[in-house]
């Protein structure tokens, strides 16, 4: 249950220094002695205290501290016009609310109207832990909600309309939920706005259902996320709902898989037990020829304990299903090859199933985006290339139009028919090390020039598969009259006696 109950005091009579506590008022004094007064006019002297005052409680501005007041008794309303100035100036505010160390004065009855937890709880006094019941920024805004009763509008930051829809989930507000999961499902919430919610809604385990929405909204700024210093601090499950989704925006399904390498070996105690889940993410059919034979003959290299990537290799080593899972790719790419038409490529497939591919997305700064990725894919990229790049978008980030024919960056189709960033980055160079380092782990994976090439398939013409075809047929036919006819000579005899 929310809140201390064992301490809430029913009778408590209020004391006028209560609403601002020693602490808040120390601190409000420590930051305006920071302020250089010398001969700042009144105006900015006004504004520095103004910044002093939101930092220590970001919940509150100059009209809410001017109706934040207690009241003796409820004011009743006799006419329409009575109760507009009853909600608006917040009169007969009789109820404290404290949550950590900030006061609301609240209206009884509006809470008891449209929380379904003050209407069982009665009290005069209700006290919650910041944070870990509400935030002091949540339910101001659920409680601007409850008097204005607003529609929630583009100028509610990604924070403030996170911590209310908390709020409304844990006073049981209903109708307050309702608007929130509206609001969030318009298109201002997607790409890297839909990111910052995710981050906000990290710290309330009750919003996991809104992380999953707001991860499958990700689309183009994945490879940002992938670059910043958050998409490796993701929790597992997080991660396998953004893989999964088909809206990734990326080029090649090797970024998609460079992105799982490069988060499992922030945590290698835990590569031999995540990795198999999380290849099941990776569209191998996706990815070019090379890498895939790279990656099969990864998959049959022995790891020894003093390898210190040995718990990569390993987890490839003794997966069957991954080794089954790129052996089908491998088939999937050559069929590709010897069936350059898609519609004569998805024939010979028959019953098997053709793995959907993402939202290809080009860049043509990039410099191994192709303008059109179809099958067979032809991507020649290393760790470092798609590093650099990663990081890239994670520094540069700004709105790009989608499936636009003027921009660098487009979203497109497999089969072609005829802001600056917001995420808070690591500022001093050992991240991007890091990262690097990181990303250093794909060369397990990727080609390079010193490979060995496999000879090249030897794409055969119609006519000559049409004859070719007719000679195996007939060959098998006549090796197998010679079986039956050794059978019905030698083996039936025996086995009649």
């Amino acid at each position: 249950m929310m809140g201390d109950d064992a301490d809430q005091n029913h009778d408590e009579v209020f004391i006028l220094e209560g609403v601002i506590c020693a602490d808040n008022v120390n601190r409000i004094e420590s930051e305006c002695r920071a302020f250089s007064i010398g001969n700042m006019d009144s105006e900015e002297r006004r504004r520095q205290v103004e910044c002093a005052l939101n930092s220590v409680m970001p919940w509150n501005d100059e009209h809410f501290f001017r109706i934040n007041l207690p009241h003796s008794h409820p004011f009743d309303s006799n006419n329409s016009a009575d109760y507009r100035h009853i909600i608006a100036d917040n009169m007969g505010a009789t109820t404290r609310v404290c949550i950590g160390t900030s006061t609301f004065w609240c209206i009884p009855s509006l809470l008891k109207i449209h929380c379904k937890y003050f209407e069982r709880h009665i009290r005069r006094v209700y006290r919650f832990r910041e944070g870990a019941d509400l935030t002091a920024v949540g339910f101001r805004a659920a409680y601007d909600w409850m008097r204005l009763q607003e529609s929630l509008g583009n100028d509610i930051g990604p924070g403030q309309v996170v911590a209310m829809l908390h709020t409304a989930m844990q006073l049981e507000m209903r109708a307050l939920q309702t608007d929130c999961y509206r609001f969030l499902c318009g298109a201002h919430f997607r790409e890297e706005i839909a990111f910052e919610v995710y981050l906000k809604a990290l710290k309330y385990p009750e919003l996991e259902a809104l992380r999953k929405v707001m991860l499958q909204r990700i689309g183009v700024h994945f490879l940002a996320v992938v670059g910043g210093i958050h998409f490796r601090q993701m929790p597992f499950e997080d991660v396998m709902t953004l893989m999964y989704q088909d809206s990734l925006g990326v080029n090649s399904e090797v970024e998609v898989f460079s992105a799982l390498i490069c988060w499992l070996a922030y945590r290698p105690q835990e590569i031999p037990k995540l990795m198999p889940q999380l290849m099941e993410c990776v569209r191998f059919t996706l990815m070019p020829l090379p890498v895939l034979r790279k990656l099969w003959d990864t998959s049959y290299l022995s790891s020894s304990p003093s390898d210190p990537e040995g718990t990569l290799l390993g987890a490839f080593h003794y997966n069957f299903d991954i080794q089954y899972r790129i052996s089908f790719a491998i088939t999937i790419a050559s069929l590709r090859l010897l069936q350059p038409i898609r519609r004569e490529f998805l024939k010979s497939l028959k019953d098997v199933a053709d793995e959907a591919p993402r939202e290809w997305m080009y860049d043509e700064t990039c410099s191994y985006h192709l303008p059109y990725p179809k099958g067979p894919y032809t991507h020649v990229m290393d760790s470092q290339a798609i590093c650099s790049y990663v990081s890239q978008r994670a520094r540069e980030f700004q709105t790009w139009p989608r499936r636009s024919t003027t921009n660098d960056l487009q979203t497109m189709e497999e089969v072609p028919a005829e802001l600056e960033c917001r995420e808070d980055e690591d500022p001093n160079e050992s991240f991007l090390i890091e990262l690097q380092a990181l990303f250093l782990k794909l060369n397990l994976f990727l080609p390079h020039e010193g490979d060995p090439q496999p000879p090249e398939l030897e794409v055969i013409p119609l006519e000559d598969q049409a004859f070719l075809s007719e000679t195996y047929v007939q060959e098998a036919d006549g090796q197998t009259r010679g079986i039956l006819k050794e059978l019905d000579q030698n083996v039936m005899p025996q086995l009649r006696l």
